[in-house]
């Protein structure tokens, strides 16, 4: 595939053990909002637009807050994290560098910035936690796909970076670089094959998985066939999944991999949830999209 690294062309086999069920959109400016955040989206301002400018551990206060309200066991504990969820970023040169300011020889973030040092984690078993969480990098690409296997799931991208804006592929499926300038409303592109919308495009979403710019079958203490994998338990680096408005439509490629550090924010940043479902024998027997 176009802007496919050499380290991910292998195909590789990975078992999820737990069905779940995957927020059908991404979470939208009016769904932070009623959660009491400040809304940290610039420019691009609407009730059915994706929240972006969030960082990872942002997300998961987003996610504890829906378990909360639904009755079900937290899977974050963000007792100890410091800084103000959605606040704390000036305008300017800050905001457009991530809430970055540089310090000396290094770059250092905003101390009102949402962040938390540590695992926060309360199951030893991501997957096992029965309430909202950011998906795994896997779950986030099984879902994705809807059982594709090209670089979308409407068709092959054909170009490269230098004319990544004109693909007639990525036309029909994303908010790419070829489409759109600005963040977009969810919902405007098809969806894929299990009814999830934007998993291509508009927001980059963040995943819950230990990012080291590798495959995923770097699970620590592993080796293929991996099963419901978490990445290196050592990287520093988050992991985001599907690309964003601002990329070439190679770099939005159902395949494609970024890696952040969690308290970075950018503007393109965004949120999909995943919840566990226990006891279910298949994805049959629930509905495999919720909103």
């Amino acid at each position: 595939e176009p802007c496919n690294h050499s380290y991910a062309a292998q195909q590789f086999e990975v078992t999820l053990t737990r069905p779940f069920l995957m927020t059908q959109t991404e979470v939208t400016q009016a769904e932070w909002e009623a959660a009491g955040f400040t809304n940290p989206s610039k420019g691009t301002i609407g009730p059915d637009v994706p929240v972006f400018f969030v960082n990872y551990f942002e997300a998961m206060a987003y996610a504890n807050f829906l378990s909360t309200a639904e009755g079900l066991d937290t899977c974050y504990d963000l007792s100890a994290c410091e800084g103000t969820i959605g606040s704390g970023c000036p305008e300017g040169e800050f905001y457009e560098n991530g809430c970055l300011f540089p310090e000396g020889d290094t770059t250092q973030i905003l101390p009102e910035i949402f962040r938390c040092n540590g695992d926060v984690h309360k199951y030893a078993d991501w997957y096992a936690c029965p309430g909202y969480r950011l998906p795994t990098s896997a779950e986030w690409e099984y879902a994705a796909r809807a059982g594709a296997t090209g670089a979308t799931y409407m068709g092959e991208i054909t170009t490269l970076p230098e004319n990544g804006c004109d693909d007639p592929v990525a036309d029909d499926v994303m908010w790419y670089c070829g489409t759109t300038e600005t963040m977009r409303p969810v919902g405007g592109k098809p969806k894929n094959g299990w009814g999830l919308y934007d998993v291509l495009g508009n927001a980059q979403e963040w995943t819950d998985y230990v990012f080291k710019g590798l495959p995923l079958d770097t699970t620590l203490g592993q080796e293929p066939p991996i099963v419901d994998p978490i990445g290196d338990g050592t990287g520093d680096f988050r992991d985001l999944r599907g690309g964003m408005y601002r990329d070439v439509a190679c770099f939005a490629r159902l395949g494609s991999q970024r890696g952040q550090r969690p308290e970075i924010r950018v503007i393109d940043y965004g949120i999909r949830l995943a919840r566990t479902i226990e006891g279910s024998d298949s994805f049959e027997d629930e509905t495999s999209v919720w909103k």
